[in-house]
């Protein structure tokens, strides 16, 4: 294997058409050399460095000289468009070629998950661990469909990550509308082809003691909580590739409980079983379902916990690590579980909890 290393300067405003134009290259050396992998990210320094493996040397050289990316003069146009600086020279700024098959491996294993050219859909994404775990598989190199309800808080949500240059859009759907859903998801698909990537992370919580929920209460906490995952899977499962990606966001109350909230337990209990279910059933079509149960983190809904003292004293004693798990924690499970590097892993939950479920 062969690897390359560039670096460009994007015009402010234009990171999004940078992104597209690489993708699209990305897709015209794939059609020609076929075994051709690229990654991109941005530096510290605001840099985009862009990551390039050929078969060989040669491949490289031969395709570099004819300026592949630019077989279509619109890609072309828009990549040049974008670019305010590159090296003087236009040359890589580092080359290796890996002969080892052991440091090949080690290599592909090691790497940044690649996202590149993959859509993906991620429930409750207006703000909190939904926004979180959507903007990483944005910068991963995603296509991301922002869910939610409430339409001003999506279009801030959207447009924050816009502005880093990330592909990422809206989806407004009402998750307990059958009909509505059903017919929502349908354009979606209509639109992009297919996702690749669906994360059910949208959810409710309703605390109270048997003695004060009704029925009502706890079929409303389950429409949203159970129901609403398995109807996005019934739907979006058929437009999955080979390779999907079917990511469910649990808790630690699935398998653990605490007085006063039955109902939620039940839900994320139940989820956790649907989601070994799905595993099984999806998996002769190639695709992968897991689970991830956050613990304690300090997200926004949770500010009064957060600055309780006797919470915080709580997860002192009761966590590994001894503290509130930060939302940018939450990004790494789901960004491996979406990734390659997880093609045999289906049908499991990764705690993210601390040490929560470890510890007593």
């Amino acid at each position: 294997m062969f690897v390359a290393v560039y670096w460009w300067r994007v015009h402010p405003g234009k990171e999004a058409q940078f992104r597209a134009a690489w993708r699209r290259g990305t897709h015209l050396i794939r059609e020609r050399y076929g075994s051709y992998g690229s990654r991109l990210h941005r530096d510290a320094d605001g840099r985009f460095v862009g990551y390039a493996e050929w078969p060989d040397e040669a491949t490289w050289r031969a395709a570099f000289d004819q300026k592949m990316v630019y077989d279509e003069p619109a890609t072309r146009a828009a990549f040049v468009d974008a670019i305010a600086e590159t090296p003087a020279n236009a040359e890589p700024i580092f080359t290796m070629t890996v002969s080892d098959d052991l440091l090949t491996r080690s290599l592909a294993h090691a790497a940044a998950p690649d996202l590149m050219d993959k859509v993906a859909l991620v429930t409750g994404a207006g703000g909190g661990l939904g926004l979180e775990m959507a903007g990483a598989l944005a910068r991963a190199g995603a296509q991301v469909l922002l869910h939610g309800r409430d339409v001003a808080k999506l279009e801030t949500a959207v447009a924050g990550l816009a502005g880093e240059g990330l592909a990422a859009s809206a989806f407004v759907a009402d998750l307990d509308d059958e009909t509505g859903l059903a017919d929502a998801v349908a354009r979606l698909t209509e639109a992009h082809g297919r996702i690749d990537i669906l994360v059910n992370n949208a959810g409710a919580r309703d605390r109270r003691p048997i003695g004060a929920l009704d029925r009502a209460s706890l079929r409303a906490l389950l429409e949203t909580n159970l129901v609403a995952p398995f109807d996005l899977v019934r739907l979006v499962a058929p437009h999955m590739p080979a390779g999907g990606r079917i990511i469910n966001i649990t808790s630690i109350a699935g398998p653990v409980a605490r007085a006063g909230d039955a109902a939620y337990t039940a839900a994320k209990g139940g989820l956790e079983a649907l989601t070994r279910a799905l595993a099984a059933e999806l998996g002769p079509q190639g695709i992968t379902v897991n689970a991830v149960a956050p613990g304690y983190f300090a997200t926004g809904a949770n500010r009064a916990m957060v600055e309780d003292e006797g919470v915080a004293g709580h997860l002192a004693r009761r966590t590994s690590l001894g503290r509130w798990g930060e939302p940018s924690e939450i990004a790494g499970a789901v960004l491996f579980l979406a990734s390659a590097q997880a093609s045999y892993v289906t049908g499991q939950v990764i705690a993210v909890d601390g040490g929560y479920l470890a510890h007593f």
